[in-house]
């Protein structure tokens, strides 16, 4: 091995490769990216990109959990305890992340459509830590609901952020903020 090229440690190699698929499935698409490409940006080979991946739709999914878990953290804290105030940092990240990740958002509904059984198992479990996220800050603005009914609202809510995904020029986050805010009531 010559002194210019080190190991990458198996962390660091993960990452590179969840970078390099983000940034390829955004510039080039999802369906048109392949896993060679993926490696070679990443600076391993296609074949290296299976040993921490079983495939494309897995790296998918993956950068989905990473993109939700991104946006349900990334808000500000609110400067006082006002749950209002909460709900509505975490809606305007919500919002932010998703207006970035459109492209990713979009893919979100290719992989619940294609996707095999656990694909679909795993989806539902990032969909089902936002909605219980989401509701905990809408029943602590609104302690009058019940939980069924909050995360109903959180439903509707997450229709409306999907529907960035679908458009080709989205409005600025505050107009879906005011929206989100105005559906939840809160």
């Amino acid at each position: 091995m010559s002194a210019k090229r080190s190991r990458l440690g198996r962390d660091e190699r993960r990452l590179r490769i969840l970078d390099a698929a983000a940034e390829l499935f955004h510039v080039q698409g999802y369906a048109t990216t392949s896993v060679d490409a993926i490696g070679t940006l990443a600076g391993v080979s296609g074949p290296a990109v299976y040993r921490h991946f079983q495939s494309k739709q897995e790296l998918l999914l993956e950068l989905l959990d990473l993109a939700v878990a991104k946006a349900l953290g990334d808000g500000e804290p609110p400067t006082d305890d006002d749950p209002a105030r909460q709900l509505a940092v975490m809606v305007r990240s919500i919002v932010v992340h998703a207006l970035a990740e459109r492209a990713l958002i979009g893919l979100l509904y290719a992989v619940h459509d294609r996707g095999d059984d656990t694909d679909r198992q795993k989806l539902g479990r990032i969909r089902a830590t936002v909605v219980e996220r989401w509701s905990e800050a809408l029943r602590a603005a609104r302690p009058e609901l019940p939980p069924a009914e909050a995360a109903t609202y959180v439903e509707a809510a997450m229709s409306v952020v999907a529907g960035i995904a679908r458009r080709d020029a989205s409005p600025a986050p505050d107009l879906y903020v005011r929206l989100i805010l105005g559906l939840l009531h809160a």
